[in-house]
């Protein structure tokens, strides 16, 4: 029975992959990227997958498969295609397992019209928060248009126009101090500028003053507070190889 189940098991990640791999044949890229998803995982962990999905594109052109399921396009005039409020690209995928099922419930199976499946993204499914097991939909990540439209309802005016142009003082203030500060640490001072670091400052208690009325303390300690913007970092280093590929979970050193 284990045997017999592990055949099973094997006989279904070898047609999935084999499946994949046919489906895209057509688009140039890289061989063993449209094996496994490892590969574009690896350029993820290298921090440099800007440069190679670029290189990507200069070698193989503006279309590009750098996965099974994975398409890079370089196209300015597809970005309404992909991407327009009009026309959205549903992220749909079915898997080889569904496919043997319906096989083995010949004639029984249910006809194409009435079959539906359930749209993923292995990126959304990533980074969406969990409770107890379960996904948390939230603004960002779910994919249900309902849903979402339900959720941006309640915050929506906050980032209208007129309500965005109240909090410009708040913004005001901030940057004044920003520049104060920097003319007492730097000004006719023999020290090193880092002023990626300070913007971040910056922004940390712009936020702070928008969200909770007040400073975060950035600008004033000259440093991280509470390690927030080390975190926000570490997070991101570490959820981005798996929203490539989430059923994968790889040291990342």
């Amino acid at each position: 029975m284990a045997s017999t189940l592990a055949l099973i098991a094997f006989s279904v990640v070898v047609l999935n992959t084999l499946f994949s791999y046919l489906r895209l044949r057509h688009i140039p890229g890289p061989y063993f990227a449209a094996l496994t998803n490892l590969v574009r995982r690896q350029w993820v962990v290298t921090g440099n997958a800007h440069d190679i999905h670029t290189g990507l594109h200069r070698r193989y052109g503006t279309v590009v498969r750098s996965g099974p399921n994975a398409v890079m396009v370089s196209q300015p005039k597809a970005i309404e295609k992909i991407y327009g409020f009009k026309q959205r690209l549903e992220k749909v995928r079915m898997s080889v397992l569904l496919l043997l099922l319906l096989l083995l419930c010949l004639p029984r199976c249910p006809t194409p019209e009435n079959l539906t499946f359930e749209s993923q993204s292995e990126f959304y499914d990533a980074i969406m928060p969990r409770i107890k097991g379960g996904k948390l939909p939230d603004v960002f990540a779910t994919r249900d248009e309902g849903i979402h439209r339900q959720m941006r309802r309640p915050v929506a005016n906050l980032f209208s126009v007129t309500n965005l142009l109240t909090m410009e003082p708040l913004m005001t203030s901030t940057l004044r101090y920003f520049f104060a500060r920097l003319d007492e640490q730097f000004a006719d001072q023999d020290v090193e500028l880092d002023l990626f670091k300070w913007i971040q400052f910056f922004m940390f208690d712009v936020l702070g003053e928008v969200t909770f009325s007040q400073k975060l303390g950035f600008l004033e300690k000259g440093q991280d507070v509470e390690g927030i913007i080390q975190n926000i970092w570490l997070y991101f280093k570490a959820i981005a190889p798996v929203r490539v590929s989430p059923k994968v979970v790889l040291p990342l050193e």
